[in-house]
């Protein structure tokens, strides 16, 4: 799989309707602007216009202004202009001269994987790279985890219909008393209609091959989704809440340009330790009762008008307590942990380890300097020797029940997240340091210069990679390693040397700085998959649109949306039975 699961191969016909549908929206959108084009701010993200089902109202032709009726008739005909040149036929349009960016073997060899009944393809669990996995292993791992009756339970029944009528009474509830509005109340709602969640693992290859449970097999990490299904929308409501509150403690870290920021350039003792440690299978070992309790707390300890902190607590234990879902076509219910899947889920793990933040800093005799916490992964400098570390490593691990940590140190560097920290010693003091850090197992997978993404795509993607590694990285001799290491492969990638050359150099001399305005400016997408015939009519609906005085001050902006890529193709959250097979 050298072309990645995110590639995705030439399409030769776009459906009419297709056209159709973002030329309507396109449309919609400039009606819209004109009809509130006296309001600062019309659809300023308040708690009133979220959990609602999107709204398709459009302002009437007769409340337009001549502006926005002559740019929508442009924008018809020159769809129309665009459209004519096109063959047609079946109510496709036929993308001429296309050239296709797989060959017939390899076409053959995607439909031979995704049509094998013995296999099971994923995305690793870090590093990008794609598995392909023997069936009857797969199904052996995730069993060696369902029949743990410690975490899960075999049931008979789907629990959907028990908790529907529980969860509506709730809304209902939050509805009477004004903490939802009818909109709300009709768009989070659970429904007979909902989906089922599925069980699938993703492999984690990082491991050492001495620890895999099976020689052809290494430990999953286990998801179930829950998109779509009855308690998804109750989840991002519990979630809206509880978020904030879950990333006030002091130990948070938003993500690792936050870290860098908050220990880069410290000044620390030669001779401290640089420590880092991994909760063992953190929302896996998350206890119901407790997680229950301490977000009650954590919403008693932050208290704020107008939330309904009775109704959250009783809607996140239906949530809890009835995560059900299928593998294998088999049906499990999860009744220790939360599953990674849930959209409060880092939350919760966040509320769940600020006791064990605040024991780790302050109650043990020896305190740990420059310490924080991204969910499962802790960091921090240790004053003390290692014999002493051990037994802050066993001092933690009887904190909270089922929660256990592995600590790992260093006295000159150490890998946290995407950074490697070292010690930096100068002749003033010794400080903080860091560069990018890359797994072994990382494929450094980019996307394939030949994938059907617009040409813009792997520049962008490129770039963004570059930044990353100059935002990392507290030298240029740690940048260009980063930049060698990358470029390696994707030179084999189809990437150009001169367009590698070109953006290293500037990205480090910051010509791809981002240019801030006081005020931002507003911007008018034109949102249809990319393709051919896709680039001619977004060139000529900007065309159209932009002498108008209604989108002066705009960005007009073609937003490609992605077709189906190999990923969407050839994997699945579900497993298919042995049996089945899919169409091409």
């Amino acid at each position: 799989m050298q072309l990645g699961l995110s590639f995705i191969p030439t399409v030769r016909k776009i459906h009419i309707d297709t056209v159709k549908t973002s030329l309507a929206r396109l449309t919609r959108s400039v009606k819209l602007k004109d009809y509130f084009r006296d309001d600062n701010n019309p659809f300023k993200k308040t708690f009133d216009r979220m959990f609602i089902e999107k709204s398709e109202w459009t302002p009437p032709d007769e409340r337009l202004s001549k502006e926005a009726t002559e740019s929508i008739e442009k924008l018809h005909a020159v769809s129309n202009e665009v459209i004519n040149r096109y063959p047609f036929k079946d109510d496709h349009l036929l993308i001429r001269n296309a050239r296709y960016n797989i060959t017939r073997p390899q076409q053959q060899a995607i439909n031979r994987l995704r049509n094998n009944p013995d296999i099971v393809i994923k995305q690793a669990d870090k590093g990008g790279l794609t598995c392909i996995m023997n069936r009857t292993a797969y199904i052996t791992e995730a069993y060696r985890q369902l029949n743990n009756p410690k975490y899960y339970q075999r049931i008979s029944t789907p629990r959907r219909i028990e908790i529907i009528p529980q969860i509506n009474a709730i809304l209902t509830n939050m509805l009477k008393e004004g903490y939802i509005s009818d909109g709300q109340f009709d768009f989070l709602q659970a429904k007979p209609t909902d989906k089922t969640r599925y069980f699938h693992l993703l492999p984690k290859v990082h491991k050492e091959f001495a620890k895999w449970p099976q020689k052809n097999m290494p430990e999953g990490r286990p998801i179930v989704g829950d998109c779509e299904t009855e308690s998804r929308r109750i989840s991002d409501l519990i979630d809206y809440y509880i978020k904030p509150i879950s990333t006030s403690h002091p130990s948070y870290v938003k993500d690792t340009y936050d870290f860098v920021s908050r220990i880069r350039n410290r000044r620390v003792e030669p001779s401290w330790l640089l420590v880092t440690g991994d909760v063992t299978a953190l929302y896996t070992n998350m206890q119901i009762n407790r997680t229950i309790a301490v977000t009650k707390r954590a919403l008693a300890n932050n208290p704020q008008a107008k939330r309904p902190d009775k109704y959250l607590i009783e809607l996140l234990e239906i949530a809890l307590r009835n995560n059900d879902f299928i593998f294998n076509e088999e049906i499990f219910l999860q009744i220790h942990g939360t599953a990674m899947g849930k959209s409060f889920a880092p939350s919760l793990a966040n509320l769940y380890l600020v006791d064990f933040d605040r024991r780790a800093t302050t109650g043990f005799r020896i305190r740990p300097h420059f310490y924080f916490r991204f969910l499962d992964d802790v960091f921090f400098l240790w004053p003390g020797t290692r014999e002493e570390l051990k037994e802050f490593e066993l001092f933690l691990n009887s904190v909270i029940p089922d929660i256990t940590i592995t600590l790992k140190a260093h006295e000159k560097e150490i890998d946290f997240l995407d950074t490697t920290v070292f010690k930096h010693p100068s002749t003033d003091a010794t400080t903080l340091q860091t560069r990018t850090y890359f797994k072994s197992t990382d494929t450094h997978q980019l996307l394939h210069v030949s994938s059907f993404h617009p040409p813009h795509t792997c520049q962008g993607i490129l770039k963004s990679q570059l930044l990353r590694f100059k935002r990392l990285s507290s030298f240029k001799t740690d940048f260009d390693q980063a930049c060698r290491t990358l470029f390696r492969v994707l030179r084999r990638r189809g990437y150009n040397d001169r367009m590698l050359r070109r953006t290293k150099l500037e990205t480090w001399n910051g010509i791809h700085g981002l240019r801030r305005t006081a005020t931002p400016i507003p911007i008018l997408p034109m949102v249809i998959p990319y393709s051919p015939l896709s680039t001619q009519l977004t060139r000529g609906w900007r065309d159209s649109l932009a002498p108008s005085p209604l989108f002066t001050n705009h960005r007009i902006i073609a937003a490609y949306s992605k077709h189906r890529n190999l990923a969407q193709r050839i994997t699945s959250s579900k497993l298919r039975p042995a049996r089945e097979s899919t169409a091409n």
